[in-house]
């Protein structure tokens, strides 16, 4: 309608209306449960935040802002929430008075919904830093997840997952994936010990180009790696999303990440 093969006016037929649909009674509800908004500042800016919560209600979140040794970068800090929002503590890592690691281009947090288990993750320049704490922050430890050994990365996301058939995991009971941008593809990773070491998971899960064709939009081609935020279901299958040259598209793993629809 109004295009250029279709008239810009239309004619419709005018007749007797058909009498009035009569409505159901209606009750009265009342929710015993509301839900009740808050907003706590924490004093702090919050470049890209993410946020998690444990079963027991323990929420975390990133805080990242320009105020690390020197103003051009930035640094994240970590809190949590016991109260319901009434109030933030930090639990970032310290060396020497300072946050592990020093500047982050890009901070990124997630929860293990099952487990509890909290992942922090910072991108420096071409590597990757990340940290996870069993203990709501008290304590950490280090992993890699690869990226340093294939820089440029950017806009990291992590899920964990039931294993599926034929992967054994190793002092953590789940499978970690680890999926970044890396500007050209959109690839992914996995570990099998809770996080201290990380495999690439075969073909990337988006190529940055496809040949172009008309159903690209009319785009040259070059789609680019940015991606959405890796979930998994109850059976271990993944599930990313992305934005591919002009059209919303879910790359879908039932192995593992070795192979994508």
């Amino acid at each position: 309608y109004g295009s250029a093969a279709a008239p810009s006016t239309l004619d419709l037929p005018l007749g007797t209306s058909a009498p009035p649909v009569p409505l159901p009674s209606t009750v009265p509800v009342k929710d015993t449960d509301p839900v009740v908004l808050s907003a706590t500042p924490l004093g702090r800016n919050a470049i890209e935040p993410t946020i998690g919560v444990t079963k027991s209600g323990l929420a975390f979140m990133t805080a990242a802002d320009f105020d690390s040794v020197s103003p051009e970068n930035g640094r994240t800090l970590i809190y949590s929430s016991s109260d319901g929002n009434k109030s933030w503590h930090n639990v970032t890592p310290l060396v020497v008075g300072q946050p592990i690691p020093p500047v982050t281009l890009d901070p990124y947090l997630y929860v293990d919904p099952d487990t509890g288990r909290l992942f922090n993750d910072d991108l420096t320049v071409g590597c990757s830093y990340l940290q996870w704490s069993d203990d709501g922050g008290k304590t950490w430890s280090r992993g890699n997840p690869l990226a340093c050994e294939a820089p440029v990365d950017d806009h990291q996301t992590i899920v964990t997952g039931r294993p599926i058939a034929g992967l054994t995991t190793s002092g953590y009971p789940k499978v970690v994936y680890y999926c970044v941008n890396k500007i050209a593809d959109a690839q992914c990773a996995r570990s099998l010990d809770g996080g201290r070491t990380f495999t690439f998971t075969g073909n990337p899960a988006f190529s940055g180009y496809d040949q172009p064709t008309d159903s690209n939009g009319g785009s040259n081609g070059l789609c680019g790696g940015l991606h959405g935020h890796i979930i998994t279901d109850p059976q271990g299958r993944l599930y990313l999303p992305k934005g591919h040259c002009l059209h919303p598209m879910l790359a879908i793993s039932a192995d593992g990440g070795g192979t994508w629809t």
